[in-house]
């Protein structure tokens, strides 16, 4: 599967889809599942709404002009062959979380996540996977010091600080799914503690990325009953896993 590019007409800038690893997951098996298809089918049916987002929707996602028939008449058009029906599709979209409806409309979910405008084709770092490699790389990635400082917070607090530029996209991804900031890092202290009481070795800490997986791993270390994990009861400079540590 290869990278998705067009070119904006206005400015000559490129705009490219993003579809990274963290895509298979909960929300894409909601999506085959309802519609009783492949995986490979549905992911099709995502990067064709997202295609069709670069020409029909602002940049917060707002699609303009345009109701659920015009989505419909889209994917039938370019479904030849596909025994789906599009209103069906559309449908299964909505009640899945890839297209959001209000008042005002549809909006393409998380779309600045799956979009952005660059003027030559990214680098890659060397720490992707291979469908990855194949896809564009988040901004972030090329710009470190550029993060909330929520995230700069959890990542202090993390026991191990493996690839700084992929962690920060699934942070975000945990915040636009409605976690805070507090919550994200007291499952991160309540993990670094669990891991200094036990000596767990470095290599068996998980990555931040996996931690913060769509699978949503962090949420058996969310306080239970009120409980509030303090900050002093895990401190950085104890943790025994130190060396391992990168800078970025």
């Amino acid at each position: 599967m290869g990278t998705k590019r067009q070119h904006d007409a206005d400015d000559g800038i490129m705009v490219l889809i993003s579809v990274y690893d963290t895509v298979d997951g909960p929300k894409l098996r909601a999506l085959y599942k309802k519609l009783n298809c492949s995986k490979f089918e549905a992911l099709g049916v995502l990067n064709f709404l997202w295609l069709w987002g670069l020409k029909n929707a602002d940049k917060d996602g707002m699609v303009l002009n345009a109701d659920k028939k015009d989505v419909e008449r889209y994917l039938q058009g370019v479904g030849a062959g596909c025994t789906i029906d599009s209103e069906r599709i559309v449908d299964a979209l909505i009640s899945t979380g890839w297209i959001d409806t209000d008042d005002k409309g549809l909006h393409i979910h998380d779309w600045s996540q799956w979009q952005r405008k660059k003027d030559s084709t990214p680098e890659v770092s060397p720490n992707v996977t291979e469908m990855q490699t194949e896809m564009s790389i988040p901004e972030i990635e090329k710009k470190p010091g550029k993060y909330t400082s929520g995230f700069e917070s959890f990542w202090k607090e993390y026991p191990r600080k493996v690839d700084k530029g992929m962690a920060y996209k699934t942070y975000q991804a945990r915040r636009n799914d409605g976690f805070s900031d507090e919550e994200l890092l007291e499952a991160c202290i309540a993990y670094a503690k669990k891991c200094k009481e036990q000596h767990t070795e470095a290599m068996y800490i998980k990555h931040p990325k996996t931690f913060l997986g769509p699978s949503l791993p962090f949420t058996d270390f969310l306080p239970k009953d009120g409980e509030k994990i303090k900050k002093n009861d895990y401190e950085l400079d104890d943790n025994p896993f130190s060396k391992y540590i990168d800078s970025e």
